[in-house]
């Protein structure tokens, strides 16, 4: 019997369940410890996802290979509302979260660790002066 034959054989063999193709997009986190997400941001590799908490949490940061692990919180606002995640050439990655009293914080991304190590920046306030926002 010829490798062809025995693949052709098995899969015609396998139940039907094992052959499915999701119909949707979704899925849970195991360990995850999100409330009510009010925004999610993907890096663009896939490899980090933030999570906007409504109810009380802030962020929290999922890294793909550390599903299992749960999420990493750091500590920003209490109910965040917004969440963008950008990787610029010069800064490295990072997500800025947004809170209901306008405040923004980056969130550095230290990729060397899984899950990453973040470090948050001081709290940058809009529309406080002209001129650039320095963080």
């Amino acid at each position: 019997m010829s490798l062809r034959t025995l693949l052709l054989a098995a899969a015609l063999t396998l139940p039907a369940t094992a052959l499915a193709v999701p119909t949707a997009e979704r899925g849970a986190i195991e360990n995850a410890t999100v409330g009510a997400p009010s925004d999610i941001a993907v890096s663009t590799d896939g490899r980090y996802i933030g999570v906007a908490e409504a109810s009380g949490g802030g962020l929290v940061v999922f890294e793909r290979d550390s599903l299992s692990e749960g999420g990493t919180t750091p500590t920003v606002c209490t109910g965040a509302t917004s969440v963008v995640y950008v990787n610029d050439t010069t800064a490295g990655e990072r997500f800025f979260v947004g809170c209901p009293s306008g405040e923004v914080y980056a969130v550095d991304i230290d990729g060397s660790t899984i899950p990453p190590t973040l470090t948050v920046s001081d709290t940058i306030l809009l529309n406080e002066a002209a001129g650039d926002v320095e963080f």
